[in-house]
C-alpha cells in the first residue's frame, strides 16, 4: 500500500463530499491503511461519497455512526498507522481514539482558526463577507477545532466565489498543506 507514496500510512476519517475529494487527492501521495466513515443509511438513495470511493479503490473500510461505535472500533482494531487524517467526518472523536495514534490525528479545517470554528466555515466566510479564508491543519483534541495548530495558509475570497468554487480551492490548498506537512511533522521537524 505504500508503493510510490511519499507519506507513511494513515487512517483516514471522513464522510462527506469534501472528505471524498480530499481522499481522492491524498491517495496520490499518502498510503491509506483504512478509511473510517459513516455507513450507508438504510433508506438512503443518494451517494455516500467516501464509502463509494474507498470501495472503488479497494481500501479497507470501517463504518461507525457514533462516538461510542468509533471508540469500540478503535479499541477492537489494531491499526499500524502512527497517525490519522480527519476531514469532514461529522463525529466527535474521543481522547481515547486520539491517543490510540502515536502522533495524533491531523484535522484539516477550512478556515483560519480560531476564526469560524465548527461546521460549515466556507458558507460562513462568504456570508460574513470575509475577504480571506484558508486552511488550518491542527492536531485534534477533545474540543471543537481547538487543537494545537500546525501550518495555516490563507487565500483571498474573490467577489465571484461561490461556496462550491471556494470549497474546491480549499480542498486543493488542504492537499498541498498536507503534502508539505505530514512527513516533517512525523519526523519532529514541525511541532504543534
Amino acid at each position: 500500500m505504500t508503493s510510490g507514496k511519499t507519506n507513511p500510512p494513515a487512517v483516514f476519517f471522513g464522510s462527506g463530499p469534501v472528505a471524498a475529494r480530499s481522499l481522492e487527492l491524498l491517495l496520490k501521495h499518502t498510503a491509506i491503511e483504512a478509511v473510517i466513515t459513516k455507513p450507508r443509511p438504510a433508506h438512503h438513495r443518494g451517494s455516500v461519497p467516501v464509502l463509494e470511493l474507498a470501495e472503488k479503490v479497494g481500501l479497507k473500510i470501517f463504518t461507525v455512526s457514533s462516538k461510542t461505535e468509533l471508540d469500540q472500533l478503535v479499541e477492537s482494531t489494531n491499526f499500524d498507522s502512527k497517525y490519522g487524517i480527519l476531514i469532514d467526518f461529522g463525529i466527535i472523536v474521543s481522547q481515547k481514539v486520539i491517543d490510540s495514534f502515536d502522533s495524533g490525528i491531523i484535522n484539516s479545517h477550512f478556515s483560519l482558526l480560531p476564526h469560524l470554528r465548527g461546521a460549515d466555515p466556507i458558507t460562513w466566510s462568504i456570508a460574513n463577507g470575509d475577504s480571506q479564508t484558508g486552511v488550518s491543519l491542527m492536531l485534534i483534541d477533545k474540543g471543537m477545532d481547538t487543537g494545537q495548530l500546525l501550518p495555516q495558509q490563507a487565500i483571498d475570497i474573490s467577489p465571484n466565489d461561490t461556496s462550491a468554487s471556494l470549497t474546491e480551492k480549499l480542498i486543493e490548498l488542504s492537499d498541498q498543506l498536507l503534502q508539505q506537512t505530514i512527513k516533517p511533522y512525523l519526523n519532529g521537524q514541525i511541532t504543534a
